[in-house]
């Protein structure tokens, strides 16, 4: 049975932190709530659905890593720290960061974040491209963890 609580602590964490916050037309909280609900193909935990409803807190709000470990332990804020986008980065930078740091779970949450901001986005050309190149980069390193795995398996 899944662990409802931390699903639902992070659905009001996430729109109380999000609160005044839009995504287009719909509440922002829609979004990460929409990312989670993408990652249901993929079978995750859920530490990972949190972490999916909470990957956008620290880098759009006044939330801190530490308030994420605090309210939702270690697991979920490491993942949530992977997938924030530090100022610093370049967009690309930061989708390779997240590309080398062979975290299956963290990948697929961008990935799905992606899947969902092309639903939203995508019909702007340069948007797509950037989502679509992302995307590979991603699917890329996906695919090389799954094939690094299988292969120890077999052996």
């Amino acid at each position: 049975m899944a662990d409802l609580n931390i699903i639902e602590r992070a659905i009001i964490f996430a729109t109380e932190a999000h609160a005044g916050q839009t995504y287009g037309p719909l509440p922002y909280v829609s979004h990460p709530i929409m990312v989670m609900t993408a990652l249901a193909d993929y079978a995750v935990n859920d530490i990972t659905q949190a972490a999916a409803i909470l990957h956008d807190v620290v880098e759009d709000t006044d939330h801190s890593p530490q308030d994420i470990d605090e309210h939702f332990g270690p697991y979920v804020a490491a993942l949530v720290d992977i997938l924030t986008h530090d100022e610093e980065e370049t967009y690309f930078q930061y989708i390779e960061r997240i590309a080398t740091t062979k975290n299956l779970f963290a990948i697929e949450i961008k990935r799905a974040d992606l899947f969902v901001n092309m639903q939203m986005w995508g019909g702007v050309k340069a948007q797509r491209k950037r989502y679509e190149k992302a995307l590979n980069i991603l699917t890329v390193a996906a695919d090389e963890i799954t094939t690094e795995a299988k292969e120890k398996a077999s052996k």
